[in-house]
């Protein structure tokens, strides 16, 4: 699996986590609202049950000794109205009760009601009797008055089981909660850990391997600082005695007579041309170790590229290639003309390397003035780039050259960079390759 496709696992997992905790909080919220509102409300249930069952009682009792009072002597108005009055109140009390009963607690109130309606007939068939009858005899309605004792301390109870019923139902919330947190931990805790896994795997082992990388990377690069200080002396050391070889290899081919001593001749030229190719070498390894810092100055285009075309078309000539002007644009810009020179001659020599072993070779050099960069283009005939050195084109020492060091594209894409362009292989075929130098337009 790819790093961008663990990310994307992560991020959706994590996603996933993310909704199911959110549902979790809520689920959990919800029943704890629940289970609070159970709570409260069966204690206002309670509250209310106690307080219903003892005003109720009170009141019962009110009537009852109203009614002794009002059967054991004589019966005037005053008294009538008394029990009446509290015959009413118990009537409108057990009618509208102050919390709504269902069940148990319902039934046990239609008893009350129908008990008292029963009391009330009891009591004033009771007072009906003659004065001497009704004290001499037992009241009538004790039994109904017990019966609605009776009747409200069931109401009572079935309060108490409705009660029981609310606790329950708080109970049984509280459970499902429990089994709801314990299942998500369950599920949740194994997803948790395969998300850490993909956060590792994702972010932190990608910055783990690059800080390897980094590390690598700098260790080369002081591995080759270190090889290039020591190149760059072994060359600097190695071109004092080379210098000395050509002046006495360029002296003594003026001592000998080539006319005379053909053979001779023969051998001086032949050290010349290797002293020479030593001293080219010498001189690119110098370049590439130490490169300089480029001297910024006004330039002319067409004048730059005009000197350079006259001043190495009769190496051309010798190498038996052609060089060729072709679209030169004027136009002013900065930067090192020294360094560019640099840079096109390692061009132009190796495109004319590339098209010497035919007849019509031909190398051309164009110069092109664009809104924003200015492009230095060299162009030959030869049979292309080879597709498995145009991925290392640009490397230290990548050549096919017999001899050659490798390191003139290297070092002439190092003297783009240097002044924020860059060097490019815009195409290659069989029919020629074309190098694009692209130098901003400052």
């Amino acid at each position: 699996m790819k790093i961008s496709a663990w990310k994307q696992a992560a991020v959706a997992l994590a996603l996933c986590l993310l909704a199911g905790l959110t549902c979790l909080v809520l689920l959990t919220v919800t029943r704890l609202r629940e289970v609070e509102q159970l709570r409260g409300l069966a204690h206002e249930e309670q509250e209310i049950g106690l307080r219903f069952h003892r005003d109720g009682a009170a009141l019962i009792l009110d009537l009852h000794s109203a009614a002794l009072r009002l059967g054991d002597g004589e019966v005037n108005v005053g008294k009538q109205d008394q029990y009446t009055v509290l015959f009413a109140r118990n009537e409108a009390f057990f009618r509208q009760p102050p919390v709504s009963l269902t069940g148990k607690a319902a039934t046990s109130l239609e008893e009350v009601q129908k008990d008292l309606r029963i009391y009330g007939e009891q009591v004033q068939s009771w007072l009906a009797l003659p004065d001497k009858e009704r004290l001499a005899g037992v009241m009538h309605a004790d039994e109904p008055f017990r019966e609605l004792l009776r009747d409200l301390q069931a109401l009572r109870d079935a309060c108490g089981f409705h009660l029981l019923d609310r606790v329950s139902e708080m109970r049984d919330s509280m459970r499902e909660l429990q089994w709801l947190v314990v299942t998500a931990a369950v599920v949740m805790a194994p997803l948790f850990g395969v998300l850490l896994w993909m956060i590792y795997r994702g972010w932190f082992r990608p910055l783990q391997e690059q800080a390897a990388l980094v590390e690598h990377a700098k260790t080369a690069r002081d591995e080759m600082a270190s090889l290039s200080s020591l190149a760059a002396g072994l060359a600097h050391e190695i071109r004092n005695p080379v210098g000395a070889l050509k002046n006495r290899a360029y002296a003594l081919g003026l001592l000998v007579d080539a006319e005379l001593q053909p053979k001779v001749a023969a051998q001086v030229a032949s050290m010349n041309r290797e002293l020479d190719r030593v001293e080219h070498i010498v001189g690119d390894f110098l370049i590439y170790a130490r490169p300089s810092e480029p001297r910024i100055i006004p330039c002319a285009l067409a004048e730059l590229v005009d000197m350079f075309h006259h001043d190495h078309q009769a190496e051309m000539q010798q190498r038996g290639v052609r060089f060729e002007l072709g679209v030169v644009e004027d136009a002013s810009f900065h930067a090192d003309p020294e360094l560019l020179r640099q840079a096109l001659l390692n061009l132009v020599r190796n495109a004319a390397e590339a098209c010497s072993g035919r007849t019509d070779g031909c190398v051309q050099i164009e110069a092109l003035a664009l809104e924003r960069r200015i492009v230095l283009a060299v162009t030959d005939n030869g049979p292309g780039v080879p597709e498995d050195l145009q991925e290392r084109l640009f490397k230290p020492f990548a050549t096919l050259k017999r001899g050659g060091t490798g390191l003139g594209l290297t070092i002439s894409r190092s003297i783009a960079r240097r002044h924020g362009g860059d060097l490019l292989l815009a195409s290659t075929s069989a029919e020629g390759t074309r190098f694009e130098l692209r130098l901003p337009r400052l």
